[in-house]
Parts: structure tokens; C-alpha cells; sequence
């Protein structure tokens, strides 16, 4: 499998135009821009502005929800084009006629859009540090907000290249995309509160085991529910540490039993569900007389 010359190929031909540097750069200037403004407020608000939980907090929210809207929004409008677009243009055969297998094609297509969006990604770590100098950050949570943020960027991606290879028409292809990744996003969460509302006793406590266990396990299947949205697993991820300070596990609250942590959910869900996407391009794209 050669996948590196189409990466290569897609990725510089990306980089080398205006339109990859403007979106770095407004990116990368609403943030710090926002930081910025936060920080002159907080040091107006407050004499002793070092390890001032009341930003570090709120600075280190704003940089992870602006990643997860820049992944889930950013990182599909590379993909959702990259087979339909070729169709559109007439160059998709010309593209199937060299010597790289489908495989390679979707390889190629795939690394170049998520190669761009870890860049982007990468450029606002810097601004993490400020929020840990601050205080209320602990190390971890950094580096496991950065982890699904590009578990997200993955699984986005495969999404938009997937959509991409069934669809003849780009709009048409983004527009299933976008629907898609606005269910998961916000639909996921909401129909969660709205199955514990109706489904979950309204009392906590339960007189009866079997129902008390019941309880407890329906509650942890709602929470990886949710947590396979990317706001459910930020969410739950620090809900989770805030009242039980674990990292790797958590426990349903009145309950001693440890479940896997939501994280572990939400990656091994968007993991398998990105290798599945991309095997199914990969099928797509080898059944050129369909196409």
C-alpha cells in the first residue's frame, strides 16, 4: 500500500493556497483574541491575576469548545468533496487509471484533511499553557481533551470521505455530513436527558436491589450514550473526576461499582466507527463501475 504520493500531493496542494492560511489565521486570531481579552478582564477584576482558578478554568472550556466545533465543522469540508468533487470535475477516472489501489486513493484523501486539522489543532496548544499557568487545569485534563479532539477529527473525517464516495453531488454529500455530525453532537445529549427523564424513578433511592441495580445500570448506559457525542464526553469526562477524582474509571453516583471511564468509550466508539467508514470508502471506491 502507497498512500504517501495523493497525501503528499493533497496536502501540499492545500497548503500552497490562500485559503488553508486564512483559516489558520482567523482560527488562530478569534482565540487569542477571546484569551486576550478574558486575561485584561480577569487582571482588572483581580489584584493577584497568578493562579486565578476563576480564569484558568473558563480560558481552558473556551479552547477545547472552540477545537471541537473548529473539528466537527473544519474537518468534514476537507472530505465531504474529496471523491465527489473529483467526480464533478471529471477526474476521477483519470485517478483511478494510475497505478494506486482504492485503498491508497481513500488513504491518500483521508491522511491530507486530518494531517491539516491536527496542524490547526496543534497551533493552539500554546494557549493551554496559559490556562494551566493560571490554575484549575490539572495536566491530564489537557492531554485528554487534546486526545478526543483528534479522535474526533478522525471520525469526522472518515464521516465526510465515507458520505463523499456514496454521493455523486458535493452539496449533497456535505449536507448529510453536516445533518450527521448535528445528531451526534447535539442530538446524542439531548435525547439522553430526555430518555432519563422519562425512564429514570423519580426518586434516587430504591428500597428494592434489583431495582437500585437496575438503575445504576441503565444510568451508566446513558452516560456512554451520551459520552459518544464529543460535548457528552468533555462533559462527562469532568463530572466524572470532579466527584469521584478518577481518571480511568467512574462510579454511578450512591453506587460503589467502577465502570470504564467515558473517554475510553468515546474513543474505542469513534475509533471502530472511523475504520468501519473508511473500509466502507474503500469498498466504494472499488466497485468503479457503481461510481
Amino acid at each position: 500500500m502507497n498512500i504517501g504520493p495523493l497525501a503528499t500531493k493533497e496536502f501540499q496542494f492545500r497548503m500552497r493556497g490562500p485559503r488553508a492560511f486564512s483559516l489558520l489565521t482567523i482560527y488562530l486570531g478569534i482565540l487569542s483574541g477571546v484569551a486576550l481579552i478574558m486575561y485584561l478582564g480577569a487582571s482588572l477584576a483581580f489584584e493577584d491575576i497568578g493562579g486565578n482558578r476563576a480564569l484558568g478554568q473558563p480560558l481552558y472550556w473556551l479552547i477545547i469548545g472552540m477545537q471541537v466545533i473548529l473539528v466537527c465543522f473544519v474537518a468534514p469540508a476537507f472530505t465531504v468533496g474529496a471523491i465527489s468533487g473529483e467526480r464533478e470535475r471529471g477526474t476521477f477516472d483519470l485517478l483511478r487509471t494510475t497505478l494506486l489501489e482504492p485503498v491508497e486513493i481513500a488513504g491518500g484523501k483521508f491522511l491530507a484533511a486530518l494531517g491539516y486539522v491536527l496542524l490547526i489543532v496543534g497551533c493552539s496548544l500554546p494557549l493551554f499553557g496559559l490556562a494551566f499557568t493560571l490554575g484549575g487545569v490539572e495536566p491530564f485534563q489537557m492531554v485528554l481533551s487534546v486526545w478526543c479532539v483528534c479522535v474526533t477529527a478522525a471520525s469526522a473525517s472518515a464521516l465526510g470521505l465515507c458520505i463523499s464516495a456514496h454521493v455523486r453531488s458535493t452539496v449533497n454529500s456535505a449536507v448529510v455530513t453536516y445533518a450527521l455530525i448535528l445528531s451526534i453532537l447535539i442530538g446524542l445529549p439531548i435525547m439522553v436527558l430526555i430518555v432519563a427523564g422519562l425512564l429514570l424513578p423519580a426518586l434516587p433511592g430504591s428500597s428494592a436491589s434489583s431495582a437500585a441495580t437496575g438503575n445504576e445500570l441503565l444510568s451508566a448506559i446513558l452516560v456512554y450514550v451520551a459520552s459518544l457525542s464529543p460535548i457528552g464526553v468533555f462533559t462527562g469526562n469532568e463530572a466524572n473526576y470532579l466527584t469521584s477524582g478518577r481518571v480511568w474509571s467512574m462510579t454511578i453516583p450512591g453506587s460503589t461499582q467502577t465502570y470504564p471511564a467515558p473517554f475510553l468509550v468515546f474513543s474505542f466508539g469513534h475509533l471502530l466507527a472511523s475504520a468501519l467508514l473508511f473500509w466502507l470508502t474503500v469498498r466504494r471506491l472499488g466497485r468503479a463501475d457503481k461510481l
